[in-house]
């Protein structure tokens, strides 16, 4: 017993690229019938406005040296505010120690000149700076994870 399907479209999405498939012609959608085995000459493309969407690619907006730049200095603001929030939960800490040594322009300056071999020996004196006068365990609270991701991606450039 042979079953008919009449006028029968599969859409697919293979890699990005739409492609409907309709069984039949154009014409006579209701006369055609998928009859067994070997019914390749039954099947007719076409293309619909919404599957030349799925063909279009977008590029991202691709980052320039600035904007490369910018996300540094980003990332060491943070360090920044991570730092005063961990001497404003601790103030006893600070008592002895300097004002100011904590200080990131220097490390700021060297993330603007692209100098980062340099950048990255700062934030690791940084990082033991912050260990030594907060201890291994608050430190490791905020901001020597922050540090440690912007040493991460200084290296992956």
């Amino acid at each position: 017993m042979a079953m008919k399907l009449l006028a029968m479209s599969v859409a697919l999405i293979v890699g990005g690229l739409g492609l409907v498939i309709t069984v039949g012609t154009q014409a006579a959608h209701s006369a055609a019938a998928l009859n067994g085995f070997n019914d390749w000459n039954a099947l007719v493309n076409t293309d619909q406005p919404q599957t030349l969407a799925a063909r279009t690619f977008h590029v991202s907006h691709e980052m320039t040296i600035n904007d490369v730049r910018q996300a540094r200095l980003v990332l060491l603001e943070g360090i920044d505010n991570a730092i005063l929030r961990l001497i404003k939960s601790e103030p006893k800490a600070m008592m002895d120690e300097p004002r100011g040594m904590f200080d990131t322009t220097h490390i700021a300056q060297l993330l603007k000149t692209d100098q980062l071999d340099e950048a990255i020996v700062e934030l690791d004196k940084l990082q033991a700076k912050v260990i030594k006068v907060f201890d291994q365990e608050a430190a490791d609270k905020e901001v020597v994870p922050q540090i440690q991701n912007l040493i991460a991606s200084l290296k992956q450039e």
